[in-house]
């Protein structure tokens, strides 16, 4: 019995010191981990800067070169961002960012900002400036800053990131200093103003048949046309963004065909005028892991269209159409980041014929759907180019009897456009 006894004391000895062993090793696993974020430094030192900061115990530091890119896959512009809290405050969520130290010139010093994980500024100071950039004077300020700032007091030597390709791209604090003209489009479109002028190519197709056999059908050739759409984006969170766009296409085609039967053969101009007001309401869907490319926009959208056709010539009355239309679209990146692919469609439940119906029948009832295809690839960071194809199908239902001689008619209409613009965002 007192044999036993001293062997469980001896194992409950043993395991004790196994904890006590043990607890430094799990603390030592467990001990924080930072991700700092270096930017460039007017004059130069940014090199030297990084490597004291991945000298602080549990920092792993990182240059601009990788920050830019965790802000391009975000589709995020590097303009003005680092006076933008809550597209920093995104950012540096993605990328797992604690501190992103911030030096610029200001009245010939610098100022240093540290910047925490919600975006903005957790301390400020200036140092002066040097020939040749930081000094060493200035780094130990930062390094001792940051240390404090983080809750830190050991320093070891850890893996320093090395610097990217991209190190010549400024990310500022205003919009004096402009960025290269290679930044990417951004994928989560524009907070503020839009401008998209395209040159446009259209098709229209028309059918209608009455009961009693009466029968117009005109197939017209691709005719060239224009459109102007202005759109204007209210910041909401991070992720989505609220706007509204308006849309004016117009084109002009010509109409050859007899007034009347026995008549000669004439040609007529056909001018062909749209106005689109429409609600759009935007979402981000990505997880902050994702890459470039696999980060996916859709667009909500709601309006209203009114669509004129103007011809004179008996056998192509002219004709004018009212309707609403709800819809969406989706795009995402491919290929590179400066091209952007969408895709999207429309419903139209209800419409009517304002003019022109009257030939048709005594009432009118008009419901169709359309979609498309094409993209954007950014030229600057402002200014893209814009492509695209899309078609529109439209049914009419009439009933009673038409001036015309059409009785009951259905008519049948399709209409495609291929567009070639620019587009601009503030």
């Amino acid at each position: 019995m007192l044999r036993t006894s001293l062997l469980a004391r001896w194992f409950q000895l043993l395991f004790l010191m196994s904890l006590l062993w043990v607890s430094p090793a799990l603390a030592a696993d467990e001990a924080p981990s930072y991700r700092v974020v270096v930017l460039n430094i007017p004059g130069g030192g940014s090199d030297d800067l990084l490597a004291l900061v991945a000298a602080i115990d549990g920092v792993e530091a990182l240059d601009q070169g990788w920050f830019v890119k965790e802000v391009k896959t975000r589709s995020i512009k590097t303009k003005g961002l680092m006076r933008r809290p809550k597209d920093l405050k995104w950012v540096m969520k993605g990328g797992k960012v604690d501190r992103i130290v911030y030096v610029e010139e200001e009245a010939g010093r610098y100022k240093v900002n540290l910047i925490g994980p919600d975006g903005e500024i957790h301390r400020e100071f200036a140092h002066d400036m040097e020939p040749g950039g930081l000094s060493d004077s200035a780094g130990k300020k930062i390094i001792s800053e940051l240390r404090d700032d983080l809750g830190l007091v050991t320093t070891a030597q850890v893996e320093v990131v090395a610097p990217a390709e991209t190190a010549e791209i400024v990310i500022d604090r205003d919009d004096t200093v402009e960025t290269p003209v290679d930044e990417t489009s951004k994928l989560r479109g524009a907070e503020g103003l839009s401008i998209e002028i395209a040159a446009r190519l259209l098709k229209r197709d028309l059918g209608v048949n009455g009961s009693n056999g009466a029968v117009l059908t005109y197939p017209s050739q691709f005719y060239p046309g224009g459109s102007l759409k202005l759109g204007y984006f209210f910041h909401g969170d991070d992720k989505a963004s609220t706007g509204v766009v308006v849309g004016l296409q117009g084109a002009m085609a010509s109409v050859a065909a007899a007034a009347d039967p026995g008549q000669a053969v004439e040609s007529k101009p056909l001018i062909h005028l749209e106005g689109e007001l429409m609600v759009d309401h935007r979402i981000l869907m990505m997880t902050p892991e994702r890459g470039v490319g696999e980060a996916v926009r859709f667009d909500l959208q709601g309006g209203a269209r009114y669509v004129s056709y103007s011809v004179d010539q008996g056998a192509l009355p002219s004709t004018a159409t009212f309707g609403v239309f709800f819809g969406g679209s989706v795009a995402t990146r491919a290929l590179t980041d400066a091209l952007l692919l969408r895709a999207r469609f429309q419903i139209s439940p209800f419409g009517m014929w304002i003019t022109g119906g009257e030939n048709y029948g005594e009432s009118s009832y008009v419901y169709g759907f359309g979609g498309g295809v094409g993209g954007e690839y950014a030229l600057s960071d402002s200014l893209g180019f814009v492509f695209g194809w899309d078609v529109r199908i439209e049914r009419t239902s009439f009933s009673g009897n038409g001036t015309l001689d059409y009785i009951d008619a259905e008519a049948f209409e399709l209409v495609q456009g291929l567009t070639v613009g620019v587009v601009y965002s503030d």
